[in-house]
């Protein structure tokens, strides 16, 4: 930082500032308020600014500035111009906020400010809906209300609704992480139900695949309807990536959630010679055919969930798969159960904190602290954090607990290590007493975190010599220098340790994305290969019609030759139609010797021949 002529500084950090009522904002290329200096960069009254350095005019007694540096490194801007107020700056509360990006099917993309416009968004970042984000700031609009938040291990925005004109919510934008829930669920319809392309109840979301009654279907997120929560939802995210279903729709009940068991199943295949298909759904139709993988009669596999219909069929999710399999079709065996193992304790676990305890709340633990000695007294309680903080008025320790995953804090100052911390993981009711009770007891438990460098290790203190003898210099300017290099030395490892928790964060957004993108490639594909089927359906339908039509108009010219080949009195078949004639004239046929005359019936030629004398 750099020291002015009027002892003030520049101030570096997350600032959001506000351009004033009737001004239009042109960002400078330079620390100055001149026209000459402006980019093609604007900002209209009551837009924000995201900007990451404040920097007061290096002029004594100027009226203008301070100067703003906008975070995206786009430019500069000014606090006041000539005297007059052109930007002032807004609140920023800290802390850590969760949400899921909502919006379908578009999503949000990442702002370099606060502003819900096109020409400050990111090119290169944006978020699937129903894509998890994490926050660490928050400025609300002082005008329009409109929450914005910064993205965590990024300098860009989001927010969480979008306005019209009127000022009238068109469209949310992030929904509240307590509003989803993700895992693995299995649901029965009760009645048919039309899987929907979003999260809505409305007909005309509808895709043209239905889910029948007694059908079941695996869904990987839940999500609350914050608008009419008894009335229509949870809705039902699938896990194939292929749409949307909802528990109930105006107040009636549509599907039904049944009990998944995890563990490790060994199966195999039966069902010859046919074997089975890998279904995306735990449905036994050939619509729901997963990238055509079948199994051949005899195949081992091995499987890690199972989940009974109420028609007592069996499903099985293959390992690594995401498919599913079933044990029985209309009392045929398709698999056989080698071996099985249920993991009662996954299943524990599931509605559960990791250690298998449930979540303390705050009020739990004031009760506990209530029943203490009167040392301890509450300092804070951080909803969005989950953390509940007290200090131990005698020991001066302070105690940080975090209540929904039961980890405990203690900052204290140790003999000989300096100040620490000690956390303790998933500890039990017992444990939380006597960590109140006394912070230094030792449970077995915890890790601890410890200056890296002790005070004055770095930077003894000076040996003078005074007319008593030798002593230590440690007056205050002294002990505040060597405290501030000792403080530039710590801020450096905390630079490290924050650029290394950025990677991590980076790395675990972009895992996000990556996921987010395949579930929207494999919806995109699962639409493709079912056009595909029906338009290969209908062409085998068309070519099986135009064989039928060929093969009986073949039948019918081999039915004509037939009888044209065909003796009509002795039914004898000839090779052609001549050679049957000329068996017919030698055979069949009557007629007069004499007068070469054709008769019906013997009879008539006898007559014939009486009556003539041609014998």
């Amino acid at each position: 930082m750099e020291h002015l002529p009027q002892g003030v500084k520049d101030e570096e950090g997350c600032f959001v500032y506000r351009v004033v009522d009737s001004v239009t904002l042109a960002v400078r290329t330079g620390t100055n308020v001149g026209d000459e200096s402006m980019t093609d960069i604007c900002f209209d009254p009551n837009e924000l600014i995201s900007i990451d350095l404040v920097r007061p005019s290096r002029i004594p007694g100027s009226s203008n500035g301070p100067f703003l540096r906008l975070s995206d490194a786009s430019g500069w801007l000014f606090e006041k111009k000539y005297g007059k107020t052109m930007m002032e700056r807004v609140p920023v509360e800290r802390g850590l906020f969760t949400f899921y990006v909502d919006n379908c099917m578009t999503g949000i993309a990442l702002r370099n400010h606060p502003v819900d416009r096109e020409s400050v968004k990111v090119k290169t970042v944006s978020y699937k809906p129903m894509q998890k984000i994490v926050c660490d700031r928050i400025v609300k609009h002082p005008v329009t209300g409109v929450n914005f938040y910064r993205v965590q291990g990024t300098e860009g925005w989001v927010f969480d609704k979008r306005l019209n004109k009127n000022g009238d919510i068109i469209h949310s934008m992030l929904l509240p992480e307590d509003n989803v829930e993700e895992g693995l669920r299995v649901y029965e319809c009760l009645d048919p139900i039309a899987i929907r392309s979003i999260p809505d109840v409305k007909d005309s979301c509808k895709i043209d695949r239905i889910i029948e009654a007694g059908e079941l279907v695996a869904t990987n997120v839940s999500r609350k309807c914050p608008v009419e929560p008894m009335t229509n939802g949870p809705f039902l995210q699938l896990c194939d990536g292929s749409g949307w279903v909802f528990e109930r729709k105006l107040g009636r009940k549509i599907m039904n959630q049944l009990a998944v068991q995890r563990g490790t199943w060994s199966v195999r295949v039966e069902n010859a010679p046919t074997g089975i298909a890998l279904r995306s759904q735990p449905i036994d139709s050939q619509l729901f055919f997963l990238d055509y993988i079948t199994y051949r009669p005899g195949d081992i596999l091995r499987c890690t969930h199972m989940v009974q219909a109420s028609s007592g069929v069996k499903f099985f999710r293959v390992v690594d798969t995401g498919g599913w399999i079933f044990d029985r079709r209309r009392g045929d065996a398709m698999l056989t159960v080698l071996s099985e193992y249920i993991n009662h304790t996954e299943q524990l676990m599931d509605f559960q904190t990791p250690a298998g305890l449930p979540p303390w709340t705050p009020d739990f633990v004031r009760g506990v602290v209530s029943a203490l000695s009167g040392d301890l007294e509450e300092v804070s309680l951080n909803e969005t954090s989950r953390v509940i903080s007290f200090r131990n008025i005698v020991a001066n320790v302070l105690i940080n607990i975090y209540y929904t995953t039961r980890t405990i804090g203690t900052a204290m100052s140790h003999p000989t290590q300096g100040r620490t911390q000690l956390f303790r993981r998933n500890c039990t009711n017992e444990e939380l007493v006597q960590i109140l009770d006394d912070p230094r007891v030792h449970t077995g438990k915890g890790y601890k975190r410890k200056r890296d460098m002790k005070r004055g290790s770095s930077f003894p203190d000076r040996i003078v010599s005074t007319p008593h003898g030798q002593g230590i210099l440690a007056d205050e300017e002294g002990e505040a220098r060597n405290r501030l290099l000792e403080l530039d030395s710590e801020m450096e490892v905390l630079m490290k340790e924050k650029r290394k928790l950025l990677v991590t964060i980076r790395d675990v957004d972009l895992q996000r994305a990556q996921e987010a993108k395949t579930m929207d490639e494999k919806s995109q594909q699962r639409q493709t290969e079912f056009q595909a089927r029906c338009e290969e359906k209908k062409r085998k339908l068309q070519e099986k019609l135009l064989r039928e039509q060929q093969e009986q108009q073949r039948q019918q010219r081999e039915a004509e030759l037939l009888r044209a080949r065909t003796c009509n009195d002795c039914g004898r078949v000839f090779v052609d139609e001549r050679a049957k004639w000329q068996h017919w004239d030698d055979v069949h046929r009557i007629y007069c010797h004499v007068c070469d005359r054709d008769f019906t019936s013997t009879h008539a030629l006898r007559q014939h021949q009486d009556a003539l004398y041609h014998y």
